[in-house]
This record gives C-alpha cells, structure tokens and sequence, in this order.
C-alpha cells in the first residue's frame, strides 16, 4: 500500500528528551488551513509489571529533567531557525495588541 501524506506517521518538528521526559514540537493546521506550531511533553514511568506509561501528569522530582530538556529543545529550536519567543503584532498605528 502506497503511503500518503494523511497516512504517515506524522513526527515532530524538533524532539528532546531528559531521564524519562521528552518534549516536542510540531507543525499542524487548523481547519481554516492557517499553520501553527504546537508543544508536547510526556513523562515515562516504570508500572509494577515493568511496562513503562508515557503520562502528561508530572511531578515535583521532573522539574530538573523538565527544565533541562525544555533547555535543549528551545537550543535546537533556535538553531533550525524555529521561533520560540512571543513576539505581540502591532496595529496600523504601532501600537501593541
């Protein structure tokens, strides 16, 4: 079977990862067809059988590794050129928003 656009797997635009917790981020359209970029980040976590869940609950003992793999993503990010910074529009009359 010949794989389409729709049906590949779709990845992300740049990837980190930090001890079990992994950030990214990813191009996507809306309905309308306007481009946007959105973020995502999972934990792993060892269940009792020895399986490991990916979750989107984190605890006090991520933050290091959320800090540190936010760090490299926003490093890669910047060097492929990816705008990581809120920058307001301006009106006609250069004003912020």
């Amino acid at each position: 079977m010949k794989q389409t656009e729709e049906t590949e797997k779709k990845m992300p635009v740049v990837s980190a990862n930090e001890h079990g917790v992994s950030i990214a981020i990813w191009n996507n359209t809306n309905k309308e067809g306007k481009e946007y970029q959105s973020l995502s980040m999972t934990a792993s976590s060892k269940k009792e059988d020895g399986t490991y869940k990916n979750r989107t609950i984190f605890f006090p003992s991520d933050l290091e590794n959320l800090i540190n793999a936010l760090q490299k993503l926003k490093d890669e990010a910047d060097e492929q050129g990816i705008k990581t910074a809120f920058e307001p529009k301006k009106d006609s009359g250069g004003n912020n928003e």
